[in-house]
């Protein structure tokens, strides 16, 4: 499947869209964004115009836990270890990085039967914050 594919379109709750808008509105966005899979994979990162840390392919289907640095492991670990027990649904925090504050959001995923489907995290300044 090509990634930008415009023939190809997903039938949502709220409506139609192309994979090629998709793709396009996710990078747009003043905020990077990430999902990691129900196996704790990295699976999937918008290419931002934000970027406070730094992505690439050859990142993708790795362990999450293990892309971060290795302090913030633990808490990265607590929190995905959180959502799949399903006693937290969102953690965020804000982290001091180059004299900026950056904010930090994982989002749980389920689905209809309430089962863990993954995470999504958002990332931005604190100028970027107050503009969503």
């Amino acid at each position: 499947m090509a990634h930008n594919d415009p023939e190809i379109n997903f039938n949502m709750e709220n409506g139609t869209i192309s994979l090629e808008a998709l793709n396009k509105i996710l990078n747009l966005l003043p905020f990077e964004i990430d999902y990691v899979d129900a196996e704790d994979n990295f699976s999937y990162f918008a290419d931002s115009t934000e970027k406070i840390f730094p992505r690439d392919q050859s990142q993708l289907g790795k362990n999450v836990v293990s892309l971060h640095p290795a302090p913030m492991q633990p808490k990265v670990a607590s929190i995905i270890k959180s959502f799949h027990a399903g006693t937290s649904k969102k953690e965020e925090f804000w982290l001091p990085i180059k004299g900026k504050m950056i904010y930090i959001c994982y989002y749980a995923l389920y689905n209809d039967d309430n089962e863990y489907i993954g995470c999504f995290e958002k990332i931005g300044r604190a100028s970027c914050r107050e503009r969503v």
